[in-house]
């Protein structure tokens, strides 16, 4: 998914993303002079703060390297966690849930379908993912470093920051109507009507914007006049879907004259 959208990104002086999640595109695109995340979640958000600081990411990589990929882990990571629980235990218990079960978004405290045994490769079992899970972390906490994260909602964030040379990578929730497995939620949900005050403020954008999500009437009767650009996916049910990026004209037209410059 992360390269597919990083190769229709137009080039920006800020990078945002509203919907932090896993953060899967920043964390493979190159740098911009700015760049923000913004997220409501708090398990999250302590996720970042851990791996942003050096004693503790060195605590929760020791932590993840010595947890065993193993049914009685992830039950234990299920479990809600209080607020003022040890962070770096927090952050163990997150990463955990996110590598272990089925069908799993790190935003999502208790999305999934169940503890995840096999990858989708008949030669690969989900626990060799795991062995090379906490290598990782470093890498998370180099390319943390310089980003701004803020705990807001997705349009408060984006108006925030909005203005020329901005961009938004905008992957929200996905629309109810479009979901094959419809008890699988986020931590924090959005109906319709916060679907389409999302909407509104990406029309009026002064920056640009790339939205991902899966083919909706609501978005397109929306962007009208945006780029649409599609691919088949496999969803996590094996069911075919129409995965959608929604380009704003302004990030197409500043696609074009890099294009133009390049061709000079």
């Amino acid at each position: 998914m992360a390269p597919w959208v990083i190769g229709h990104l137009p080039p920006h002086d800020v990078y945002c993303e509203p919907f932090g999640g896993s953060a899967s595109v920043l964390m493979r695109k190159a740098r911009a002079p700015v760049e923000v995340l913004g997220d409501l979640d708090d398990e999250l958000l302590n996720l970042y703060s851990v791996v942003r600081d050096p004693a503790l990411a060195g605590r929760l990589y020791v932590m993840a390297t010595f947890t065993p990929f193993s049914d009685a882990e992830f039950r234990l990571a299920m479990r809600r966690v209080p607020a003022d629980a040890d962070p770096v235990e927090r952050a163990r218990r997150m990463i955990v849930r996110h590598a272990m079960q089925v069908s799993p978004d790190v935003r999502a405290e208790t999305a999934g379908t169940g503890f995840r045994r096999y990858t989708g490769s008949a030669r690969r079992v989900a626990a060799m993912d795991w062995a090379t899970f906490p290598d990782a972390l470093a890498a998370m906490t180099a390319r943390l470093q310089g980003v701004v994260v803020e705990r807001a909602a997705a349009v408060e964030t984006i108006r925030r920051h909005d203005r020329r040379g901005a961009l938004f990578y905008v992957d929200p929730p996905y629309v109810h109507s479009t979901r094959s497995e419809i008890r699988k939620g986020y931590a924090h949900e959005m109906s319709d009507d916060a679907h389409r005050e999302l909407l509104d403020c990406l029309l009026s954008l002064k920056g640009m914007a790339v939205v991902s999500g899966y083919a909706s009437p609501l978005y397109d009767d929306a962007l009208v006049g945006w780029r649409r650009v599609t691919r088949e996916v496999s969803d996590h049910a094996r069911q075919r879907r129409t995965e959608v990026l929604w380009i704003s004209p302004a990030a197409v037209a500043a696609t074009t004259s890099r294009q133009m410059a390049f061709e000079l």
